[in-house]
């Protein structure tokens, strides 16, 4: 576990230290859009954001546990975005049968080449872990998708596949996501995001597929700094036969540009 830690910990540092050096543009976070229904697919140049979430699970017969999830992206220039991310592998989780600490993480390379009327900026990455007790990892390819109705309604999407590479009977697995968000600014500060899409295991999809369903608020301080929560439906329609509701959770989350 020690080691684990001090992997996912360096992992972060040494993410850290590249995008301070991978380009000499100034960071502009303080011209950052307000607005959710105003913001760019990627980072702009020079700005460096920190991304912390904590999700509780609320499943029926789950026991309550909390995850804790850091992600960082940096923008090299106005197009292009480097991000590491720890949501959805794993984090630090507490839980009932103890503290438990995450066991991958994600790094991507996202591209903003449409921008109008469609945005669309493509993406690839890699999916690092399990590293105990065999490592593994996959690859994934996706693309981000941006259309404004308005400037106060805008529908988004980020489709995603991955393909397990090294250890796949261990957890490095093929699987589809495609999360979809309607964005609703409703005052200048606040934005409330409407989500649900469809994730799954491509190896038994029919049973592995859930479609969730779940509402955020995003309340921006000021252009650099953000306070949201969300509450989620995980399963609302799903192939794995369980209860619509079963599946819960409340997350808190918080964005500091730098």
């Amino acid at each position: 576990m020690k080691r684990t830690l001090m992997s996912a910990l360096a992992a972060t540092a040494t993410f850290a230290t590249l995008a301070s050096h991978a380009s000499t543009a100034s960071a502009d976070s303080a011209s950052y859009p307000i607005e959710i229904t105003k913001r760019p697919l990627t980072l702009p140049a020079g700005v460096f954001q920190i991304n912390g979430n904590a999700t509780i699970d609320l499943s029926k017969g789950a026991g309550t546990a909390i995850e804790l999830s850091p992600n960082v992206a940096y923008g090299v220039n106005d197009e292009v975005e480097l991000s590491l991310t720890h949501q959805g592998h794993g984090s630090l989780l507490f839980g009932p049968e103890g503290t438990k600490v995450y066991n991958g993480f994600g790094a991507d390379v996202t591209y903003w080449a449409l921008k109008a009327p469609v945005g669309i900026a493509p993406h690839a990455g890699l999916d690092v872990g399990p590293f105990d007790p065999k490592f593994g990892f996959g690859i994934n390819v996706g693309s981000r998708f941006w259309y404004n109705f308005s400037d106060r309604v805008v529908l988004n999407a980020d489709p995603r596949i991955g393909f397990g590479v090294a250890n796949r009977a261990g957890g490095a697995r093929d699987y589809l996501s495609v999360p979809v968000a309607l964005l609703v600014q409703t005052t200048d500060n606040l934005g409330l995001r409407i989500e649900s899409g469809v994730r799954g295991s491509l190896n038994g999809f029919g049973d592995t597929y859930a479609i969730p369903l779940g509402v955020a608020g995003v309340y921006a301080i000021n252009h650099s700094v953000d306070l949201g929560a969300r509450f989620t439906f995980t399963g609302l329609i799903n192939g794995a036969g369980a209860g619509a509701f079963d599946g819960r959770n409340l997350g808190l989350f918080a964005n500091i540009r730098l």
